[in-house]
C-alpha cells in the first residue's frame, strides 16, 4: 500500500504507528506534518506544511490538496477528526480515514464551529477508527454511522513492554510519569503531590520522561518547591528504552483528563506498574479502583496525595495489579495483533475503491 498520514508525526504514538507500517509492515509512507517534526522516523517520507498560527489551517487545504495529487496515496489517513481529518475531507480526496484520538472529538465542547468542522470531517470519511468506545459513541453524536467504525485500541508491543523480573525486589518508593511536558497532562498538580507526599513518606522519587514546551516552568516549580532531591527530569526517552525506565519505577501516574485511550497507561500496566490516573471514563474502561489501579478524584490535589500514599505503602495491591494487569494487557491490548487489523481495514477500502 502507498498510504499518506496527515497528523502531528512529533506525537510520540503517532510516530510509532508511521515507523510500524514503514519498516514492519513494508508499506510505502508518506507523512504531511502541520507541525515542525523535530524526531527522526525511519522508512517514511516527511511533507512539511508547518504553520505557527492554527487559524492559518484552512488556508493550507490547497497545498493539502496539491501534495495528494503529487503523492497519489491508495489511502489517506488524517489522525484527528476536527483538525486533520477537517482539513483533509476539504480537499475532496477519497478514500480517506479519519482517526478520532481525543475524549471528546470537538473542543472546545460546546464550540457550534468546532462541531461542524468535525461533523463535515465524519460525513466525507470512507471509514473511521476509534479507539475505545465512548470515542466511538461520540461519533455517533456527530452523525457518524456505527457500521463505518472499527473500536479497538492499536495496543502494546509484548517484546517491548513486559514486567521486570519478580527476583528484583520492588522498593515501594518510586513513582513515573511518561507523558509530554504540555499544559493538558498537568505535570504541576502531580509535582504539588509529590511535595505533600514527602512529608509522609521521605523516600519518595518522581520521574518525569518527556519533554515539551512546559519543561522550564515545571523545572521552576521543583526550584521553588525544593524538590531537586525528589524529582528527575529524564527528557524524552526513546520507545525502546522506555520499559527500562519503566522497570525502576513501582507506581505510574497521570493527571491528564483528555485521554481517550492513553497508551502510556497501558505501556505502564504492561509492565506491570500499578497505575494512578483519575476518574474519568475513559480511565474506567481500563482501571478497577482498588484492583488493579487506583482513581483519583479529577483535580482534587487531597485525593491525588491519598492515592499515591496508597499506592506506594500498598505491596499486596501492586501484586495484584501486576497480576491482573500483564495478563489482560497480553490478551486484549495486544500491538501486532491490532496493527494487522487496521491494516486488513486500510486493504479492503482501497480494494472497494478500486473496484469502482
Amino acid at each position: 500500500m502507498k498510504l499518506c498520514f496527515v497528523t502531528d508525526a512529533n506525537h510520540a504514538n503517532a510516530a510509532n504507528w508511521l515507523h510500524y507500517f514503514a519498516t514492519e509492515l513494508g508499506h510505502e509512507v508518506h507523512v504531511i506534518s502541520f507541525t515542525q517534526v523535530t524526531r527522526e522516523i525511519k522508512g517514511v517520507t516527511l511533507y512539511d506544511l508547518t504553520t505557527s498560527n492554527k487559524y492559518l489551517l484552512l488556508t493550507k487545504v490547497p497545498a493539502l490538496r496539491k501534495l495528494f495529487r503529487q503523492i497519489n496515496p491508495d489511502l489517506v489517513v488524517a489522525y484527528r477528526v476536527q483538525s486533520y481529518g477537517f482539513l483533509s475531507a476539504c480537499t475532496g480526496f477519497h478514500p480517506l480515514i479519519v482517526v478520532a484520538q481525543s475524549q471528546t472529538i470537538v473542543w472546545p465542547p460546546n464550540s457550534r464551529t468546532m462541531s461542524w468542522f468535525c461533523k463535515y470531517a465524519i460525513r466525507h470519511a470512507d471509514w473511521m477508527l476509534s479507539w475505545v468506545e465512548h470515542t466511538t459513541h461520540h461519533l455517533i453524536q456527530l452523525g457518524a454511522n456505527h457500521n463505518m467504525i472499527d473500536t479497538f485500541p492499536r495496543g502494546v508491543r509484548p517484546e517491548l513492554f513486559f514486567p521486570k523480573s519478580e527476583s528484583t525486589p520492588p522498593t515501594g518508593q518510586t513513582i513515573i510519569t511518561t507523558r509530554s511536558l504540555e499544559p493538558e497532562y498537568k505535570h504541576d498538580d502531580i509535582i504539588h503531590a509529590v511535595h505533600s507526599l514527602i512529608a509522609i513518606m521521605p523516600g519518595v522519587k518522581y520521574q518525569i520522561a518527556g519533554e515539551g514546551q512546559r519543561r522550564r516552568h515545571l523545572e521552576k516549580i521543583v526550584q521553588q518547591l525544593g524538590l531537586h532531591a525528589h524529582v528527575e527530569f529524564l527528557g524524552y526517552v526513546p520507545n525502546a528504552s522506555l520499559p527500562d525506565r519503566l522497570h525502576k519505577a513501582d507506581v505510574y501516574v497521570s493527571a491528564c483528563l483528555e485521554d481517550s485511550v492513553s497508551m502510556s497507561l497501558l505501556e505502564a500496566m504492561a509492565c506491570g506498574l500499578l497505575p494512578v490516573v483519575p476518574d474519568t471514563e475513559p480511565n474506567q474502561t481500563w482501571i478497577q479502583d482498588g484492583v488493579n489501579g487506583l482513581l483519583f478524584r479529577p483535580g482534587d490535589h487531597s485525593s491525588l496525595v491519598q492515592k499515591l500514599r496508597e499506592a506506594l505503602s500498598n505491596s499486596p495491591l501492586r501484586k495484584k495489579a501486576r497480576e491482573h494487569n500483564v495478563k489482560f494487557i497480553h490478551e486484549k491490548v495486544n500491538w501486532h495483533t491490532n496493527m494487522r487489523r487496521i491494516e486488513a481495514r486500510f486493504l479492503q477500502i482501497i480494494a472497494q475503491f478500486q473496484k469502482h
